[in-house]
């Protein structure tokens, strides 16, 4: 299940992702969440973004316990669904989180500098993908140098040469762009 609100290419995602440990006994979800800056995710992947936007094409992508406060960022929460019974009380809990939690963090990421803001955290630089996003929103947030110096970057680390094309391309499309 996935819920999108957009305002002026900025998508705010919500998506249930089922435990891929489920049974017959058990079914446990947590909720993802994400920003997607349309401009930035084209850049950064050189593919024309959907209408409903999943999580693939979020950047900062979140899970609900980085909200909670529950042990900081990267922190998950399950929920587990063992009878009829749970329905009804973890749905309310559910309801809430994304009522009291989820949607009012959400609405602080109503502009590229906000979400560019909250990516400045190194948690979300961890990957290659993740770090080309970053330039890719860097570079719309109209902060060309180090967009460019991150892609530099980037080219120069020798653990990174699988990567050195899709550096390459994305490259290619900031000096195309004409955002």
């Amino acid at each position: 299940m996935v819920w999108n609100r957009q305002k002026e290419g900025i998508v705010h995602a919500l998506d249930i992702q089922r435990s891929q440990w489920n049974d017959k006994e058990a079914t446990s979800f947590t909720i993802n969440m994400g920003v997607c800056v349309r401009d930035a995710q084209f850049l950064a992947t050189g593919k024309v973004i959907p209408s409903v936007v999943t999580g693939k094409y979020c950047y900062p992508h979140l899970r609900v316990g980085d909200v909670l406060g529950r042990g900081g960022l990267r922190h998950d929460v399950w929920w587990t669904l063992k009878t009829d019974d749970d329905v009804p009380l973890v749905g309310n809990e559910v309801r809430c989180v994304l009522q009291d939690k989820c949607i009012p963090f959400l609405d602080t990421l109503d502009s590229i500098g906000a979400v560019a803001a909250l990516a400045e955290d190194p948690v979300f630089r961890r990957f290659p993908a993740e770090r080309l996003s970053y330039a890719t929103l860097r570079y719309v947030a109209g902060e060309h140098e180090e967009a460019r110096s991150i892609l530099i970057a980037m080219m120069a680390d020798a653990k990174l040469t699988f990567w050195h094309g899709r550096v390459c391309e994305v490259t290619q499309r900031l000096g195309a762009w004409q955002g």
